[in-house]
């Protein structure tokens, strides 16, 4: 990707703020991406506050977890399994490396993210494409690879989820005689759940 992008792309979160609160794995949308968090540093500068009982602040955190979490799953009628007591004690405390500010710690960082998932369609022609590791850093998003297309790419952030685990992936689309090179996705309005996927010269 273009440096001006990856600029774009680049974000300090203030202590105060949602993303504060956070866990590997963890999807969230900043800008025009969503981003994944891909790793967290453990506090090594002792910079996070003391607790005075961390027992009961996580007998706390437990119960308000299990409240949400159950809550969600009558909500939306899920098969997943509730939580209940006995799974207390899987509650941990993690307290990752705070950063002081940008003009004192240049170089210095709690962890990383990346944008995912990394699925693309042009805005106009609808050209579909899943950016490898090995193709980030020359992907262009402003520009169609179709040589007849002036039109941009836009993030795709629709991803499949396992019901059992919570696992995420990203939504993959492949012709099984043009891999997906010519993949078309057909949208009547943006991320919506209502998508097809073609290859192009079969739909011709």
């Amino acid at each position: 990707m273009n440096e001006e992008a990856i600029r774009r792309t680049r974000y300090v979160f203030p202590a105060y703020s949602a993303l504060y609160h956070t866990v590997k794995g963890l999807i969230f949308m900043r800008g025009s991406f969503a981003h994944k968090v891909t790793y967290l540093l453990s506090d090594e500068n002792n910079r996070n506050l003391k607790i005075s009982n961390e027992r009961r602040l996580e007998d706390k955190l437990f119960n308000d977890i299990m409240r949400a979490y159950n809550a969600r799953i009558d909500e939306y009628n899920l098969l997943l399994q509730k939580l209940g007591q006995s799974r207390k004690d899987d509650v941990e405390i993690v307290k990752f490396r705070l950063v002081g500010s940008m003009e004192e710690d240049e170089l210095d960082y709690s962890g990383r993210y990346m944008v995912f998932p990394r699925t693309f369609v042009c805005s106009k022609c609808g050209d579909f494409r899943v950016v490898r590791k090995e193709e980030w850093g020359t992907f262009n998003p402003n520009k169609c690879r179709n040589p007849d297309c002036d039109g941009k790419y836009e993030q795709a952030s629709i991803v499949m989820f396992c019901e059992q685990c919570g696992k995420i992936e990203p939504l993959y689309y492949s012709c099984k005689n043009h891999g997906n090179k010519y993949v078309r996705l057909i949208r009547k309005e943006k991320d919506s759940l209502l998508t097809m996927a073609g290859s192009l010269p079969e739909m011709l």
